[in-house]
């Protein structure tokens, strides 16, 4: 299937989410990049990342998730503009935390929930064209999936059935989490490799 056949099929996917549904798929989104935002930001970035992750997936808003919201749009990694920065890595890992945090608006759920299926794709594709040394640059089409992009969308499509099937809130965070690990592994597995490539942008 082509990548922008399976990208329409999953954004239509999404449009048909509950809003609490859509929120925690944007949250799954989120948590699959835990790996990134552990190993290229700083040690504070990943503890406040984890803590307001936590608070979406819960479903909590109030005084601590606005806190750890202010704390994290101060982030030195935000300061970071080059792929060749790891912090950069970090700086989109937050914009999407970020979108999966409003997502737990319900008149806002949808909307983020796209922007987070389309961010987590994105960063999991490019985290892929560092891997094999791919350049940048104008194409005249889209280059193949990779091995972490193909994770992200499986994880996506998977994430859909869980949430459009789901019982509970409870046991939804649970299998998205359960069938979150492959690419979080994946991730976490790649990183040595990924900081080899790194210092040869």
């Amino acid at each position: 299937m082509e990548y922008s056949v399976a990208y329409g099929e999953m954004i239509e996917r999404i449009r048909a989410l509950s809003p609490e549904s859509a929120s925690l798929f944007a949250a799954g989104c989120a948590y699959r990049v835990l790996p990134i935002v552990d190993e290229c930001g700083t040690a504070q970035t990943a503890v406040r990342f984890r803590g307001l992750l936590d608070q979406v997936l819960r479903g909590e808003g109030g005084q601590a998730k606005a806190d750890l919201v202010g704390s994290l749009q101060v982030a030195p990694e935000l300061e970071a503009d080059s792929a060749e920065q790891l912090h950069y890595w970090v700086h989109h890992s937050l914009a999407l935390l970020f979108e999966a945090a409003a997502a737990t608006d319900p008149a806002e759920s949808v909307e983020r929930c796209e922007a987070c299926c389309a961010l987590a794709l994105n960063i999991a594709g490019d985290f892929d064209a560092v891997l094999s040394g791919y350049e940048s640059g104008p194409q005249t089409e889209l280059p193949p999936a990779g091995p972490h992009e193909r994770l992200e969308m499986q994880a996506q499509s998977e994430s859909i059935q869980v949430l459009t099937n789901r019982v509970s809130r409870e046991q939804a965070v649970h299998d998205i989490e359960e069938l979150s690990q492959t690419a979080v592994s994946r991730f976490g597995e790649a990183m040595p490799e990924f900081f080899r490539s790194m210092t040869e942008l």
